[in-house]
């Protein structure tokens, strides 16, 4: 987490960077934000599915829920009204139940990398939930 928190605070601070108006391009950023989580469930997808079985089964099939929530989320941060901004947190939130899922499943005996590939982004959609509820 402190990597992606890292991340959006310079990516922030870019923004600043030779504006008159120093107001950061948020949706921008949560758009970046969600195209990362985007690519770490589709590593997760290829993990699991290295791996086999029922409990990775369900990795990739939350995985899949995941993404499609957070392709959502992209469009929502393209809008930015009220009811928009309420779904946006509504979907990031059910991608990050999506992607715990499969941890949960797993439980104590999740394989090292894919709880590091769950991890990533579980990281990510983090950030843009705390990005959401700057908006």
């Amino acid at each position: 987490m402190k990597f992606i928190f890292i991340l959006a605070t310079l990516s922030l601070s870019l923004f600043f960077i030779g504006q008159a108006d120093p107001k950061p391009d948020l949706p921008a950023l949560g758009q970046t934000l969600a195209k990362n989580a985007i690519i770490a469930a589709q590593d997760v997808i290829k993990i699991a599915k290295s791996i086999g079985g029922e409990i990775a089964d369900t990795c990739v099939e939350t995985s899949h829920d995941a993404i499609d929530n957070l392709n959502e989320c992209i469009g929502y941060l393209k809008k930015l009204d009220k009811s928009s901004i309420d779904d946006l947190k509504t979907k990031a939130s059910a991608a990050l139940t999506d992607v715990g899922t499969c941890d949960d499943e797993f439980g104590s005996g999740e394989p090292a990398n894919l709880k590091a590939a769950n991890k990533k982004t579980q990281d990510f959609i983090s950030a843009l939930l705390s990005l959401a509820g700057q908006l």
